[in-house]
């Protein structure tokens, strides 16, 4: 269940290209400016290209999805700036309880076919958090889950934690024990467990690039590995990005408020 897309929301785009006569300009809606951009991310997919931004702020109406080795990139911190539109669905939340409640309302069902359950992890500025699962056997309904009573962090890899599915049973679909991605959990937990659960931003970006896959081939022959590593500065508001298994490169972006 590891990510092959790159959700790319309000983060400001910090790399600095020269204006060109094909830039894509904001549009008159959200709707519009997502459907330009993510439009040109699909062309550019088949050979992995760059699309560039002009200068402005583009609204958006929802996630862009951003694959294939496709780069984005702007005119640098102050003169491109993606922001998503916060109404409905994609609101935006400024507490854990916020979002728990906004998830209630999301229909997350997905082709039955894919098989597998999956989850987001949440938290905010104060350092509450939470794990939120959705149940494939019973409707999709949520599942919540929270720091143990001491516990200084709370820990999510590609498999689901519900007590629910928590078993010995091989069931690699829903990712328990035995599925390719537990050993992610068990050597990520055993990082924290050696710093008491409180990591640095540099430690936390160790951590992650200890638990990245790199041409793991499944048993359909599929290769597949970590497209991109994140870490939140939640109280200064910024993201650092490790892409395609370059733990060397760190890509900073400044959110926008």
């Amino acid at each position: 269940m590891n990510t092959t897309k790159t959700l790319l929301t309000t983060a400001s785009l910090m790399l600095a290209t020269a204006v060109g006569a094909n830039d894509i300009q904001p549009k008159d809606t959200p709707a519009e400016t997502r459907q330009a951009i993510q439009a040109a991310i699909d062309a550019a997919v088949p050979t992995g290209g760059t699309v560039t931004l002009g200068a402005g702020t583009f609204e958006i109406d929802a996630q862009l999805m951003v694959t294939g080795g496709v780069t984005v990139v702007g005119q640098g911190w102050e003169n491109t700036v993606i922001k998503q539109t916060t109404s409905g669905a994609t609101a935006r939340c400024a507490t854990v309880g916020e979002a728990r409640a906004l998830l209630e309302t999301v229909d997350v069902r997905h082709d039955a076919a894919v098989g597998s359950g999956y989850h987001y992890m949440v938290a905010d500025r104060s350092g509450d958090c939470a794990i939120v699962e959705f149940d494939p056997q019973d409707g999709w309904k949520t599942m919540i889950l929270r720091k143990e009573e001491g516990e200084n962090s709370l820990l999510v890899t590609n498999n689901l934690l519900s007590p629910k599915y928590r078993t010995d049973e091989p069931d690699p679909a829903v990712g328990n024990v035995h599925s390719k991605s537990w050993w992610r959990y068990e050597t990520a937990k055993a990082y924290l467990d050696a710093h008491d659960g409180i990591l640095t931003f540099e430690q936390a970006q160790e951590c992650l690039a200890q638990v990245h896959w790199e041409n793991l081939v499944w048993e359909n022959g599929t290769v597949e590995d970590t497209q991109f590593s994140n870490v939140y500065d939640q109280q200064g508001g910024q993201l650092a990005l490790r892409n395609w298994n370059d733990y060397g490169n760190t890509v900073y972006f400044r959110l926008a408020k």
